[in-house]
């Protein structure tokens, strides 16, 4: 699934009051002897200028200074945006205590950007104790008043379970839908997704395909890549490789690294488009840089083995270029396979030895791969998984009572004759007594591949190489308080 996990995680509420005929018709001169003089309408749009330098220079500092006296008068708006420069310490100190007791102020007068904030704060045990049942309360009021981020926050929740409420997909589609119906281009994809696979309501190819397109034309990169393999398939529209292309491209060039990785795939394979190995290079290469597979470095090592030095040189000039003009997307390059295996030869006491018994780590795994390819690809997983001896599958939360940290694994297959579309989350999980558990999902560590028939077993191998190299970072990722 898309999540809106990141939002919940992330992101802070924005709420400026744009009041721009009032600002253009009076000086800042003005407007600073009105707020003086207590117009908290003058203070608002004060804390503004100065928030964005807009006839003045930009001073966080000053604009806090009038939010609070705007904030003092009791105007929600100003109330919100002391609770964000709290919790950025934009203009002052950061402080959750202090960024909470602002979104209360302003939730307590029903705004839904206020309850937002507040459930925010609740979630994450920021300026408040973690409290996810408050958290849903004040989710939900938002939600109810058409609060688009609080509705794709809660549909999440119920999708992911666990976190003050139980798990229901049906819930969290309903929520979806909602934020959907009112244009957002996350909750439009993940209703693409909830009917494609026949989550939380009937399998429906004809409403994916609707959904991920609308979310597709506002944008979202995933639903862009989604479309994109629809068409090159031939799944729930008619094949269309040329259309197919148009989309994945949209989807690379925002940094998506499957799209970026699909439509290197192509441009080799000359499916929607001509046949350029220079093309596959250049996508494929980045790709690379974000996909740790081997399928990836090797179809990449591939497509550069029939290069000439000249064309090698110019891709890789390209390559550099497109990652400075998109720092957003770049990420380490790693080793070629080959480099990797020479670096673990020549230096033996890198290698790190067999961990104890104590060491092992549970895992929790949640998967639909029950069908022959998608089951062949977790079996592989979970023999790597095991056979490594740093790990062992464990059959619920609480890891036989310990109440240690478990990594928890999500695992969703889609297969189409033969092909099997993988895409596997992590997370963990801490369990204070038997029904008290608490999850959390870092959608930052999604891995994804897609598996050719005949490469299952490989491809678990290759998904089970991205999970243990994410998995020492998951525990100091994952807010687990009580």
């Amino acid at each position: 699934m898309h999540t809106s996990r990141r939002g919940i995680l992330m992101c802070v509420v924005t709420y400026l009051l744009a009041i721009a005929s009032f600002a253009h018709a009076q000086s800042i001169p003005e407007l600073k002897s009105k707020a003086e003089d207590g117009d908290v309408q003058a203070q608002l749009t004060l804390a503004k200028a100065y928030h964005l330098g807009e006839g003045i220079e930009k001073d966080e500092m000053q604009a806090v200074h009038w939010w609070e006296k705007a904030a003092e008068h009791g105007d929600a708006s100003a109330q919100i945006n002391l609770g964000v420069a709290y919790s950025r310490g934009a203009g002052v100190p950061k402080n959750y205590v202090a960024a909470a007791r602002w979104y209360t102020k302003a939730a307590d007068q029903g705004n839904a950007e206020g309850q937002r904030g507040l459930a925010l704060q609740y979630h994450l045990g920021e300026g408040v104790p973690k409290d996810d049942t408050e958290a849903i309360q004040w989710y939900t009021k938002a939600a109810n008043q058409g609060n688009v981020q609080a509705q794709s926050d809660l549909a999440a929740l119920y999708h992911l379970g666990g976190q003050g409420v139980p798990q229901d997909d049906a819930a969290a589609v309903k929520w979806w839908q909602k934020a959907a119906d009112q244009g957002d281009a996350t909750a439009q994809g993940n209703l693409g997704t909830a009917y494609g696979l026949g989550v939380g309501v009937p399998k429906d190819e004809a409403e994916s395909v609707r959904w991920h397109t609308k979310a597709a034309e506002n944008g979202n990169a995933a639903s862009q890549f989604t479309l994109g393999m629809f068409y090159v398939r031939g799944a729930g529209v008619p094949k269309d490789e040329a259309e197919g292309v148009k989309w994945l491209h949209r989807s690379a060039e925002q940094g998506n690294a499957q799209a970026q990785y699909n439509l290197g795939m192509a441009y080799r394979a000359g499916v929607g488009v001509e046949k350029d190995n220079v093309q596959a290079y250049f996508w494929i290469a980045i790709a690379a840089s974000s996909l740790d597979q081997g399928v990836v470095r090797d179809y990449r090592d591939k497509v550069e083995a029939v290069l000439t030095p000249a064309q090698l040189a110019d891709v890789q000039d390209r390559i550099r270029k497109w990652k400075e003009a998109h720092p957003s997307t770049q990420v380490s390059t790693t080793h070629s396979a080959v480099a990797a295996q020479t670096q673990a030869q020549d230096h033996p006491q890198d290698q790190q030895p067999a961990p104890t018994q104590d060491q092992v780590k549970p895992v929790f795994l949640i998967t639909n791969c029950v069908l022959k390819s998608g089951s062949m690809i977790q079996s592989a997983f979970n023999d790597a998984l095991t056979n490594s001896k740093k790990y062992e599958l464990v059959h619920d939360l609480s890891d036989k009572g310990k109440m240690d940290v478990v990594i928890t694994v999500k695992m969703i297959c889609e297969e189409d004759k033969g092909y099997v579309a993988v895409a596997s989350i992590y997370g963990a999980a801490k369990c204070f007594g038997p029904r008290n558990c608490h999850v959390a999902i870092n959608d930052a560590t999604m891995n994804a591949l897609l598996s050719e028939p005949g490469g299952e077993t490989q491809s678990g191998i290759n998904l089970f190489k991205g999970f243990d190299e994410a998995a020492p970072k998951i525990r100091d990722q994952m807010i687990l308080s009580h």
